[in-house]
């Protein structure tokens, strides 16, 4: 038995519990969920250097508690560790397909912004309810997933760049690896994958995929609302995709009427 006592999360991963330290349930998978934070932290960070537009910070903030969530999940594998985990993935999930509808920030958009708050609102109140809540968030947040893609490849014709438009295919890829190669096998096939810490992976896919998406829907979002075209930098030898506004586009934040 270690330290934070017999689980209460209603799902115990793969990896064996307390090897390491009698302090951290599973290891790896805690340390795993730190690039989660750091990189959304690194987004938040962008978001006020660069001069996006500030409703951006949303979804990089609730990734960065999904980050904290995840460490204290899988560090703790108590059912409350689960809620902070889970809850904030869905809650990034919406305030993304949020920022991909709402792309053309001369328009505001109060009945979005207002519906999607109450599906927030609507889905964390079940999930609290429900006997079954890891089977509800599980398909509540392949849901949201599959409609911000659908809501973003919309935006794809309007993106002449290939290398923005490989951004989004790039997501796609770490999603769907992630999840068919990673999460799944952890889950079903966990007597032959337990010594490779799949879950660990798994954490890494979703630290870029989620980081590339949201950096897609930031091109799409200047792109549309500047009507001025943006760039792409790369920081960190080439590795991290950044979007550069046009020096003459209107500040963050701004918004005007249609005309």
């Amino acid at each position: 038995m270690g330290y934070w006592g017999e689980p209460t999360a209603s799902v115990d991963w793969c990896e064996p519990n307390y090897i390491w330290t009698t302090y951290i349930a599973e290891f790896f998978n805690t340390l795993s969920s730190i690039p989660i934070f750091l990189s959304a932290a690194y987004g938040i960070y962008l978001t006020l250097a660069h001069n996006y537009h500030l409703h951006l910070i949303l979804p990089y903030t609730f990734m960065a508690v999904v980050g904290l969530g995840s460490m204290a999940f899988h560090g703790t594998l108590l059912k409350a560790g689960q809620a902070a985990d889970e809850v904030p993935m869905l809650w990034a999930a919406t305030s993304l397909l949020f920022c991909a509808m709402d792309t053309d920030m001369r328009k505001r958009r109060p009945i979005l912004a207002a519906g999607l708050t109450l599906f927030c609102l609507a889905t964390t109140v079940c999930y609290f309810l429900l006997k079954d809540y890891f089977i509800y968030f599980l398909g509540s947040y392949i849901a949201l997933v599959l409609g911000l893609f659908g809501a973003l490849l919309k935006l794809v014709p309007r993106v002449k760049d290939p290398a923005a438009r490989n951004l989004l295919y790039s997501s796609a890829v770490f999603y769907l690896f992630g999840f068919f190669f990673l999460w799944i096998p952890d889950k079903l096939l966990c007597d032959y994958v337990r010594p490779y810490s799949f879950h660990a992976w798994f954490h890494l896919t979703s630290c870029v995929g989620p980081f590339l998406i949201i950096t897609f829907a930031t091109y799409c979002q200047h792109l549309i609302s500047d009507k001025h075209k943006p760039r792409l930098i790369y920081h960190f030898n080439g590795f991290v995709p950044v979007v550069k506004r046009a020096e003459n586009a209107s500040p963050s934040g701004t918004r005007s009427s249609p005309r």
